[in-house]
Parts: structure tokens; sequence; C-alpha cells
């Protein structure tokens, strides 16, 4: 019987399994119908976080496009905003970054939905450049840089010591947003730090038993509209402070004219002290007023941001939302039609006061303290929109 050769004998092994290929294509399948399924349950969502993601490479462009200006040339180009100035759009840098450095400034994937703003760029305390979504959904904040810049829409009054725009070391100084208006004054013996970027400091701590008026950082405010309110205009007041002393008024607005009847002479309309908020109504206390606390929150003697959040007729409430850094921490409201609030929007010789504020007869309840950037936006900002503004400080401050 002849012998088989090994050489032609047939491998009769059978293979289990799948090749590489035929793996990637399940996998492929399978990503595809799971992507399928996400985008069924919530399209909406997921469209938005496509958008947001195709911000974040708009911005990284833009941000490689000035490193690149600035290695070019060893300066940025004019258009960015000096160092606590507001931030301003991109598009004001078309000239200098197209199309060298930039093919073309980026647009928002809703810029035909009426989004204004597609990208702003600003500059932190230290100089750093900074660029931000202005359309960013889901509430995210989308930048680059070290920090998002500070909310810009509807940002009316932007007070920053540290900038010698706003103030040049005399007793007056200037509101970065429109520097022909929301001018002030320091009152008496305010002083000057360039320490935490710059910041003012009052001294003056009295109870308002005295007559003496103490230390004061006095903003004007302009004629009648965007900045003078009654009830029905919302608003949103933040302030860095280091408290040191006293339960004296820590901010507050009012009038400080001559005039009689009802311009209330020397009468404040609403304070914070250290412990609460109150809005004075026009028949001075009731229940017709509002007032809120802070819970204990107010720290001494260590920096923070205070913001006075006010939204008119929220289900049928007028409400004031209190914040001590991003932490929503009182809640005051009273019913929309029983606030007796009166209307300032055309009233003279109208102030708003850090470091202290009438009290009776033209007499000022101050606190001591120390006061970084202010700023006022004639709308009720959202706990999004608060972290925002308090992440754009927080280094300066060491927190």
């Amino acid at each position: 019987m002849a012998k088989e050769n090994p050489c032609f004998l047939r491998n009769t092994t059978i293979k289990n399994g799948f090749t590489l290929l035929e793996l990637l294509i399940v996998i492929a399948i399978i990503a595809i119908i799971v992507a399928a399924i996400v985008i069924a349950i919530s399209p909406g969502e997921q469209l938005a976080k496509a958008r947001n993601g195709v911000r974040s490479n708009h911005i990284r462009s833009i941000e490689s496009a000035f490193y690149y200006y600035e290695i070019d040339l060893g300066f940025f180009p004019d258009c960015v905003p000096e160092i606590g100035n507001p931030p301003i759009n991109v598009e004001d840098c078309a000239n200098s970054l197209t199309p060298k450095y930039l093919f073309s400034i980026p647009k928002d994937p809703l810029h035909e939905s009426g989004c204004e703003y597609s990208y702003a760029v600003v500059r932190d305390g230290k100089g750093s450049l900074s660029i931000i979504s202005q359309c960013a959904e889901l509430g995210k904040l989308i930048h680059g840089g070290d920090f998002p810049p500070v909310v810009i829409a509807n940002l009316q009054i932007f007070l920053d010591w540290g900038n010698e725009k706003c103030y040049s070391g005399e007793n007056t100084f200037l509101n970065l947003i429109d520097s022909s208006r929301n001018d002030g004054y320091l009152k008496n013996n305010v002083t000057y730090s360039s320490m935490n970027g710059g910041f003012l400091e009052t001294g003056g701590y009295n109870s308002g038993e005295t007559d003496s008026v103490g230390d004061r950082i006095d903003i004007n405010t302009s004629e009648a509209g965007i900045d003078r309110f009654s009830k029905e205009d919302d608003f949103t007041v933040s302030f860095w402070n280091y408290h040191i002393e006293g339960n004296g008024r820590v901010w507050s607005t009012g009038s400080a004219g001559s005039a009689t009847g009802d311009d209330d002479s020397c009468i404040w309309q609403m304070w914070i002290n250290s412990s609460q908020f109150y809005w004075w109504n026009s028949s001075g206390g009731g229940d017709d007023n509002i007032t809120a606390s802070f819970g204990g929150q107010f720290s001494q003697n260590k920096w923070q941001m205070v913001s006075i959040v006010y939204r008119y007729n929220e289900n049928n409430n007028n409400v004031v939302r209190l914040y001590i850094n991003d932490d929503l921490v009182g809640v005051g409201s009273t019913p929309t039609d029983v606030h007796s609030a009166r209307d300032r929007r055309n009233q003279e010789n109208m102030q708003w006061t850090l470091g202290g504020g009438y009290q009776s007869s033209c007499r000022t309840s101050n606190s001591s303290g120390r006061f970084g950037p202010f700023i006022f936006y004639n709308r009720a900002l959202s706990e999004v929109e608060i972290e925002q503004n308090f992440n754009a400080f927080r280094s300066r401050f060491a927190l």
C-alpha cells in the first residue's frame, strides 16, 4: 500500500471566531445603530453638543492666529483690548488676522439664527489672551486661555481700579464701558492699593448714628434709563469685597442731592450689609418691601464676589437672589402687585455707593473694607453667568 505524501495532506482544521476586518465591520455597525438611537431619543441636545464641539475648534483656530501674529510681530494686534477692559468681538480683528494668520473669522454655527456675538477676545489681569464663545449651548462655558471673560450682554458699568483708564490715582474714576457716563469720585479717606490687581479701601466704619459721612466710593448714575430703575426693571449688581469691620452698609443706592419731595434728598433705596439685603419702599417699611438674608455666608477678612440679582414678576413675585462667589445663599421676594418701591428712573442726583449708604437725615452707615471690580447689568443674570463672572476674577483674588 502506497504511503501518502505528507506534502499533499489537506488541512482539515476548522477555524473558530472572526477576522479583524469582520470585527471592525460589526463594531462600526453597532456604533451607527447606537448613534441613531441616541439622536432619535434627544436630537436637539445631540445637535447642540455637536455645535459646541465646532465652537471649541473655532476657538483653538482663533487663538492660534493671535499667537502666530504675536510670534511674528512681537505683540498682539491693536484690536485686542487692554488688560482689564471689556471683551470685544473677534470680527473687529479681521483686518489684522486675515488672511495671513486665519483664512477668515469663523462664524458660530447659529450665526444665521440671531447669534449677535460669535466669539469675543479679552485679556486677564496678567495679560493672557482668552477667546470665548458667546453662543454656547446647554449652559456650557466654552473658552480658551486661563479663564472665561465677564459676560458682555447688557453690561452697562464696568469699574476696575487696577485699570488706568478707570482710575488714574486721583479722586475720580470713569466707567470702562462708556467714559461719558457713570463716572464717580472717592469720598474722604479712600485709599488705593496695587495688590490683587488693584483695589480701593474704605476705612471709616460708623453705625450711622453720627454726622460723619465716612469713606465712600460714589458711582454716579446717568440720566434716566438703563441704570436707573423702578421695580419693573431687572438688574444685576456684582462686586468684589474684602469685608474688614462693622455691620454698616457695604453697598447702597439712593439720592444725594438737595431736592425735596419725591426726590427724597439723602434717602437710600436699597442696601446690603454683612447680614442682609433690604429694599426700601415708598412708605418706609412694612410687608411690601423685599428683604433677603446672606445666611451667615458673608465672610470677613476674605475676598468674595457679592452679587444681587433682581427679577420682576417671576411667577407673580418680585424676587431678589443673593450670591457669594458662585453660590446662591439667599432669596427674598414680595408679591408683584403689592411691591411699592418708588420709581427712580427720572430722579436727579442718584448715586450708588460702595462702602456705605445713607441711613437718616443725611447721615451714613459705613463699613470698612476693600473693593475690587464692580459690574452692573440691566437684566437678571443666570447662575451660569454668575459663575462665569466669578471664574473671570477668582485667580486674581487667589480663590
